[in-house]
């Protein structure tokens, strides 16, 4: 049995982070509720136990395909205060190290755990509260590689699949380690790694990783199903992204695909804007309340990495503190729950972050690409060719104009989001300026 100290730290000191103005954010307490040895890779809070958190860690020693188990520990808190009263180890899971980020409850209480990491690695279920845990393959058919995502659809679960030589796959559950695969999607897209249920449909996300990247003019981002047996591809995304993540924020399903964030009207994608350039966040984001997003990573501009908030559907991003090694995410109720191991150290700390209602009001202004209204194409000018440093001016579809300079065949747009460049052949009605400025 491990015993935790806690720590509380207020924070709530002004930032000043990339593609924002400065603002002063309400304080976030994060209380540091336990530390774990290993990394945590996911977290889950039972739907009917709130002061139980179950934690999948990846174990020094671990590699691919091979080595130290992974592990699931549960943690009980004080129901009252919110401490840890104990942190116990259940189970080693013997057949994997690695549960791909992704524990998950089903309505009638059974537990399962992600796996994979280099060859067959099963996924694992749980039905006694997660106090011992099984591979979930006794049947004939069973996910043939890595499990990255499960959801409830209809009162059945559904894993996402795949990892290359392997397509991405989607399997129903049918129970007792059964499986009956329901999906199966052509190359290049070799990863489900998003189920998302929206409007009494099931929504499937992959991600086109290996194969040499053939075939992806033809292959679809996003599937959508009404019964969980016939797929239909949707339209509206580029055939070519790759989706790092599906969620719903606002009432609104949301895919972020490559750089670009699209939202669901009931028949189609339609495109919103694009992450902040350079974004390094992943697929961990969290929906806090009913739209606040939550998610880490570190922007081009900030110091260091740490938790970000966005209230615009992704499209731009706050930092609202600084935490080294952030490696899970978990929301439940006003509850956000952190995970982060610091370079170099063995253990995780895991905290407990009391969210109040101050994260939906902090804004978060969207990144605003410069896109060129139609004209026609501007006379020939030596002084656009490639070594050209000259201050040129564009007109964007909105009527307004921006100035930037000329670098290298592109024009360099500075503003308040960060620096845009964009190559002088894909710009239209562009004209040089002469005003005196070097």
């Amino acid at each position: 049995m491990h015993q935790s100290t806690k720590s509380l730290v207020v924070l709530a000191a002004c930032i000043w982070p990339a593609w924002s103005s400065s603002y002063c954010a309400d304080p976030i307490r994060l209380e540091a509720i336990a530390e774990v040895p290993g990394t945590v890779q996911a977290m889950l809070v039972r739907a009917k136990n709130a002061n139980e958190v179950l934690l999948a860690t990846q174990n020094p020693g671990a590699d691919c395909g091979h080595g130290t188990a992974a592990s699931i520990w549960k943690a009980v808190l004080d129901p009252t205060t919110h401490n840890v009263l104990r942190l116990e180890k259940k189970q080693d899971l013997s057949n994997i190290q690695n549960v791909r980020d992704t524990l998950f409850q089903a309505a009638n209480g059974t537990l399962f755990a992600g796996g994979g990491w280099c060859g067959y690695k099963p996924p694992y279920f749980s039905t006694d509260g997660g106090e011992t845990w099984q591979p979930a393959d006794a049947g004939p058919v069973h996910p043939p590689n890595s499990t990255f995502s499960f959801v409830e659809f209809r009162g059945a679960i559904y894993a996402g699949t795949g990892y290359e030589p392997h397509n991405g796959e989607v399997y129903r559950w049918l129970g007792q380690g059964n499986w009956k695969r329901v999906l199966d999607i052509p190359p290049p897209r070799s990863i489900v790694n998003n189920l998302v249920v929206f409007q009494e449909r099931l929504f499937v996300g992959s991600v086109i990783y290996g194969w040499g990247g053939k075939g992806r003019e033809a292959s679809v981002p996003v599937y959508v199903s009404a019964d969980g047996e016939q797929f239909k591809p949707t339209e509206g995304i580029p055939p070519g992204c790759t989706v790092s993540q599906l969620l719903v924020a606002n009432d609104r399903l949301l895919a972020w695909a490559d750089d670009q964030v699209f939202a669901w009207n009931e028949k189609r994608w339609e495109k919103l804007g694009v992450l902040a350039p350079g974004i390094a966040m992943n697929r961990h984001a969290v929906v806090v309340g009913r739209g606040t997003i939550v998610n880490h990573g570190k922007l081009p501009d900030d110091d260091a990495e740490g938790l970000y908030v966005s209230n615009n559907l992704g499209r731009g991003w706050k930092q609202v503190e600084v935490v080294q090694g952030i490696t899970a995410l978990h929301a439940h109720g006003d509850a956000l729950f952190v995970a982060a191991q610091p370079k170099g150290k063995e253990a995780s700390q895991v905290y407990r972050a009391i969210v109040d209602g101050g994260l939906a009001t902090i804004e978060t202004k969207p990144w605003v690409a410069a896109t060129p209204s139609p004209g026609p194409d501007p006379e020939p000018d030596p002084a656009s060719g490639p070594g050209s440093t000259a201050r040129m001016r564009v007109q964007l579809a909105d009527g307004s104009t921006v100035t930037g300079q000329l670098d290298q065949g592109e024009l360099v747009i500075k503003t308040e989001y960060g620096t845009l460049r964009v190559p002088i052949d894909k710009l239209r009605r562009i004209e040089r300026v002469d005003d005196g400025k070097p």
